[in-house]
């Protein structure tokens, strides 16, 4: 099963002009709207620390020397110029086809697991119990928080959360589930 983690998506101009028609469409790592250039950034409100790179008040992308009150840590993104993962290009087009028919996605998940490779005893103690998953490409798998789900998918949702209780032994059955779940909606 995989793990899933909830962030916010920030949509920034880049700050510049595109110098020709060729930038607009063979530069596939920025959005495009209204001619102009943006970049997508996904951030966390995780504790930042000095060397971390993030938006603050969600105006432009810095180095953090001493963490602000405003100052949210950046992910990922499809800004090449961050030293970070990037965003996927099927999230991308996504992303791209959602804005044109009105759909602003302003929070995601992001894939993650379980950290095994611990430093010490103070850092299996102290440190994150989970990572990114970051694919060889450098991106990161991303899929939209959807505000509403249908029945359906609550459903699968819910034999899928059964079937994840079933393998620690604290499952119910899915017919109950079910059952349970129709008189609620």
């Amino acid at each position: 099963m995989k793990n899933y983690r909830p962030y916010q998506l920030v949509l920034l101009h880049t700050g510049r002009v595109p110098i020709s028609i060729e930038d607009w469409f063979h530069d596939s790592e920025q959005i495009i709207i209204d001619y102009l250039p943006y970049h997508l950034y996904i951030t966390s409100d995780e504790s930042i620390s000095k060397g971390d790179w993030s938006l603050y008040e969600n105006v432009r992308p810095r180095i953090v020397d001493i963490s602000m009150n405003g100052d949210h840590k950046i992910i990922a993104s499809t800004n090449s110029l961050l030293p970070l993962p990037k965003i996927n290009q099927s999230f991308i087009d996504y992303y791209n086809n959602e804005y044109k028919k009105g759909n602003k996605i302003e929070k995601v998940y992001v894939e993650y697991e379980d950290r095994k490779d611990f430093i010490d005893v103070k850092d299996a103690i102290d440190g994150d119990t989970w990572k990114l998953v970051i694919n060889q490409d450098n991106t990161i798998n991303i899929k939209p928080i959807k505000e509403n789900l249908s029945k359906k998918e609550i459903e699968a949702l819910f034999i899928e959360w059964n079937e994840h209780t079933w393998e620690e032994d604290r499952s119910l059955s899915n017919e109950y589930l079910l059952n349970w779940l129709s008189d609620k909606l």
